[in-house]
């Protein structure tokens, strides 16, 4: 069995009983490899694969394939992800439903992308979403991973947590996927294990109940605060929500978990506590618990601030027609310009974001547009990956082999005379991968250098 440190083999132990064994032998089994699809994008069989129980959208892989070289993925059509955390789906779903009005949500620890990418699959359009990831490193991930999922009601944002503050009750819903030891990671990453100590436990413990005492005062009345770790100690689990329910007005809430599922369910004074164990389900180990607001927070209004001014300069009407003859409903975006790329942002979160500018907490749009250079328009490759965007340019479809040259940024993938001089995006499969223009009889390949594929990104076992 795996060198395991000694206190955490006698915690798991008196956690586990007689299942113990069981669990042990569980982490000397190879792990199970698991995808979701985009549903906004045209997903394709990945081999053979099998439902995971508790996801629509989710799929066991039989084997693990080079995913860095695969087109959909960088295509954004399928997001590589543990299937246990996709336990998110099953609360996040039962929240929309009670909740009838456009929702207002928070991811406060969203690296590298799973849980956002996530609920953009389950919201409506009018439904908006900050991505938060206060790590830079980590949060140039997220970036990338919201650009491939294609959808434009999200931010991203780079703050502390504490820099929420001014925004008390302005959220419906706060996800707090919380930095943890990492214990349910034993089995695929070494480094949790030479980490891990009773000490860093502690520590884990007291940074998230730091977290959690500001995102219980960011919830709305009649919202929901969703708390979640990949471990397993109750002093990082079930106690945060104890936290939560005697120092805060919040009510636990019981969660469509069905039998069938195996998950491990609890029920201690009258907090419900949700954990896949690896012993007992196909995937990691996974915890979550969700609350829900019952006592009315000062609420920001944000259509009530005034004076509020934006000091980027907004598109001028020739400015405006030019995209026009790229993408598909202009009007219903709000247009900005940073240096010299512009950007778009969905006319009904203006106001959100001017609010979020008033209070210091500034936002980042997730998709660049492209530049204006004198009366030409050369768009941005994240342009490319967006599902909701109405691209008008022409559109080149690709084979495996031309794809994969795409997106190593060569030139030669396609013969250049075949086609008309002019813009073209490049699919794979019918899932936009990046634009290409061809100029008498070359191809000018706009893949970013950034994102090209070589070599060293076949090692992907970071995703």
């Amino acid at each position: 069995m795996k060198h395991l440190p000694e206190a955490f083999c006698r915690q798991m132990q008196g956690k586990l009983g007689s299942d113990y064994l069981a669990f042990m032998q569980s982490l000397e089994k190879d792990i199970p490899t698991s995808i979701r699809f985009n549903p906004y994008k045209n997903a394709a069989i990945i081999g053979e694969k099998t439902a995971v129980p508790w996801e629509k959208e989710g799929f066991y892989l039989a084997e693990r394939p080079i995913f860095a070289k695969d087109p959909l993925f960088h295509a954004g059509a399928y997001y590589v992800q543990e299937a246990s955390s996709m336990l998110l789906g099953v609360a996040f779903s039962q929240i929309k439903k009670s909740i009838d009005k456009p929702l207002k949500i928070l991811d406060l620890c969203a690296a590298p992308g799973g849980k956002s990418t996530h609920m953009l699959s389950l919201i409506k359009e009018d439904d908006l979403l900050i991505s938060n990831e206060m790590v830079p490193k980590r949060a140039d991930i997220l970036l990338y991973n919201l650009q491939k999922w294609g959808r434009s009601n999200v931010f991203l944002s780079r703050h502390a947590p504490e820099k929420f503050l001014p925004l008390k009750g302005y959220f419906d819903v706060v996800l707090v996927d919380a930095p943890c030891s990492g214990e349910g990671m034993f089995r695929k990453d070494a480094q949790a294990i030479n980490d891990w100590s009773p000490e860093h436990v502690r520590s884990c413990a007291l940074r998230q109940k730091q977290i959690i005492d500001v995102a219980a005062t960011l919830v709305a009345e009649g919202g929901y605060l969703v708390y979640s770790t990949c471990t397993y100690n109750a002093e990082e689990n079930e106690n945060q929500l104890a936290h939560i329910a005697q120092n805060y007005d919040y009510q636990s809430i019981k969660l469509n978990i069905l039998p069938k599922w195996n998950i491990s369910t609890t029920e201690t004074d009258n907090l419900y506590a949700y954990a896949a164990m690896p012993h007992l389900v196909q995937g990691e180990g996974f915890f979550i618990g969700v609350l829900q607001q019952k006592t009315a927070v000062n609420n920001i209004d944000n259509k009530q601030a005034k004076n509020r001014r934006h000091n980027n300069i907004m598109l001028n009407s020739a400015e405006k027609k030019l995209l026009s003859e790229w993408f598909e409903a202009i009007e219903a975006y709000a247009y900005v310009r940073f240096k010299e790329t512009i950007k778009q942002i969905p006319m009904q979160f203006w106001e959100d974001y001017l609010l979020f500018e008033e209070m210091q907490i500034p936002l980042k749009i997730i998709t660049d547009l492209g530049v204006i250079k004198g009366k030409s328009f050369v768009p941005a490759a994240a342009a490319a990956l967006r599902s909701d965007l109405g691209i008008l340019a022409n559109r080149i479809e690709l084979e495996d082999e031309q794809a994969e040259m795409f997106l190593r940024k060569e030139t030669h993938f396609i013969t250049a005379n075949n086609f008309a001089n002019g813009w073209y995006t490049v699919s794979y499969k019918k899932n936009n991968v990046g634009w290409i223009k061809i100029l008498s009889e070359r191809i000018n390949n706009y893949y970013p250098n950034e994102w090209r594929l070589i070599q060293r990104n076949f090692r992907d076992s970071n995703l």
